[in-house]
């Protein structure tokens, strides 16, 4: 892959910006992100390999407290220049915004940026595809059992460049690779299924990751049916533990507390956790997958406690936010997906948990009767993100009984409270790096489990 020259794409942002002005706009901003990356995937014995870049600018106008936004899926002059226009066509036909008052202003503090491996720029779609040939066959390799793999290794650059009217003209980079083993495994007539999967900013070796999905997999085999419904303690491990941080980050934004829809509202510097939990947004953590020196407005990223002790710190603020409060932005500024498509909301950069003292084997040692999560847990989005209520299925638990691990268990659905599981919660001592941050093992000492 050829590196970007990230500078073009700023000037670019800046030239939009100028063309929307000469349009009419009071204001303008422009967005614009650019990645290309590699694919390899093996499922069933099928192999696919993509290799490909996506871009794409998106441009946000202003007429008085109007705000218009159009998009394309192109960084060709003429047509980014179009949008420019299209965007002030829409802002012509919007309703007001009360609560606009401008487009950031540039912000003067420092920020870092993630790791940057070069080494990932002469990797070839033919290096991925022996990667994951590795894994998938170390998974097929395990046990007769094992009667299905499928996985991939994926690796990307990514660009972007924000410019507005007011001063900004920044842009970032970064670079990332992933991969993942999903393996089922049969005995009899019972079929389970383990996975795997590592990301990282540096390139590092996947050794090992078809074998640990594959284990998964086969030590679910055996699973027993939960006698009936109960209220026990759940172990969640540091895979399946960041359910806890995704609904939490509904109700730390600035947004969602203005609008009341937060369960946060009114709650700052107020204890709202168990006593030694620390939560801190970390956006210069180096080897954060999110990790970025400037937020989807061009605002330098900070290092803040959301939670600190069990105290609510923090709100997370972009500049729509933080203006009304005369405020400056916290640096939460994201676009989701395809970031050129969307107009920024907030979002946490990077969550980190400070770990507690015990192991996630010690705690288990001090459960009666309760359950173990691994790997999986699915529903988490269809979670009511207003109140913190969530009902998740896990595929791959384990009963817990006179502090040990018993049996596998059929797919047990959880229920409970986010905001009241903040309060019990038990933190462990192991961290795992995923998208959401670095997460530990957690203990909830009091969820409703349903067979």
């Amino acid at each position: 892959m050829v590196m970007i020259d990230l500078d073009n794409l700023i000037s670019l942002a800046e030239r939009v910006v100028k063309k929307a002005e000469v349009y009419g706009a009071e204001e303008a901003e422009a967005y614009i992100s650019r990645t290309r990356s590699i694919n390899s995937s093996i499922q069933g014995g099928l192999i696919n390999l993509s290799e490909g870049e996506t871009a794409g600018l998106g441009v946000r106008v202003v007429l008085g407290k109007r705000v218009g936004f159009a998009a394309v899926s192109s960084i060709d002059e003429q047509k980014v220049f179009k949008a420019a226009h299209d965007a002030i066509k829409i802002a012509r036909i919007r309703p007001a915004d009360s609560n606009f008052l401008h487009l950031p202003d540039p912000v003067k503090r420092s920020s870092k940026s993630g790791y940057f491996d070069d080494n990932m720029l002469g990797l070839t779609g033919s290096d991925l595809m022996t990667k994951a040939s590795i894994i998938v066959k170390e998974a097929e390799d395990i046990s007769q059992q094992i009667t299905f793999v499928s996985g991939g290794i994926g690796v990307g650059v990514n660009h972007f460049a924000v410019a507005n009217s007011r001063g900004i003209n920044i842009g970032d980079s970064g670079t990332g690779i992933g991969g993942g083993i999903y393996c089922k495994a049969v005995e009899g007539g019972e079929e389970r299924t383990g996975y795997e999967s590592i990301s990282s900013r540096r390139l590092f070796d996947f050794s090992g990751v078809g074998e640990i999905a594959a284990k998964r997999a086969i030590n679910s085999l055996g699973a027993k049916r939960l006698e009936e419904t109960k209220r026990l303690p759940v172990l969640f491990d540091n895979y399946t533990s960041s359910i806890l941080l995704s609904l939490l980050s509904y109700g730390l934004s600035a947004r969602a507390v203005q609008e009341k829809r937060s369960a946060l509202c009114d709650k700052l510097d107020e204890k709202i956790a168990w006593k030694n939990l620390t939560v801190i947004d970390d956006s210069w953590m180096s080897d954060g997958l999110n990790t970025v020196k400037y937020d989807a407005e061009g605002i330098p990223t900070t290092v803040k406690p959301v939670i600190e002790k069990g105290v609510l710190k923090n709100y997370l603020h972009n500049s729509y936010t933080a203006l009304q409060e005369g405020k400056t932005s916290t640096g939460n500024a994201a676009r989701g997906g395809e970031g050129y498509l969307q107009l920024p909301g907030i979002s946490p950069i990077n969550y980190s948990i400070l770990p507690g003292n015990k192991s996630r084997d010690d705690i288990l040692s001090t459960i009666d009767e309760g359950i173990l999560v691994k790997y999986s847990l699915m529903g988490v989005g269809h979670s009511n993100f207003i109140s913190g209520d969530f009902s998740v299925v896990a595929s791959n638990a384990f009963y817990i009984k006179n502090k040990t691990v018993v049996h596998p268990l059929s797919p047990v659905m959880i229920a409970g409270n986010v905001y009241n599981a903040l309060k019990e919660i038990e933190i462990g001592s192991d961290i795992r790096l995923s998208f959401i941050g670095k997460t530990p093992s957690v203990l909830v000492p009091n969820l409703t489990c349903t067979p």
